[in-house]
């Protein structure tokens, strides 16, 4: 019984090895992402939270809102796409 423990822990220890090579790979991405999320909110903070006394009448909204959500889906796609294309990535 205990050679069966000690080859599960074995098994897991080379899964998580594995695991830390995906990880590895995935870091400037996700660094990159970080600093796009970083400066598209100072970019927002700064240029376009003024617009927030301004309020569109049809959708009840204001006007830094309907400005920030297209570039939230942008940096979001941009996202699935590094990722996605990082996991995809064969190993050389």
């Amino acid at each position: 019984m205990a050679t069966r423990r000690k080859r599960v822990r074995t098994l897991s220890m080379v899964l998580d090895s594995e695991r830390h090579r995906e990880l590895e790979r995935l870091k400037p991405g996700i660094l990159l992402l970080l600093g796009a999320w970083v400066a598209y909110f100072f970019v927002v903070h700064v240029l376009i939270k003024p617009f927030d006394r301004i309020v569109l009448p049809e959708l009840d909204l204001p006007l830094s809102t309907i400005l920030v959500a297209p570039g939230l889906v942008v940096l979001f796609a941009g996202a699935l796409y590094l990722a996605a294309r990082t996991i995809c990535k064969p190993d050389r």
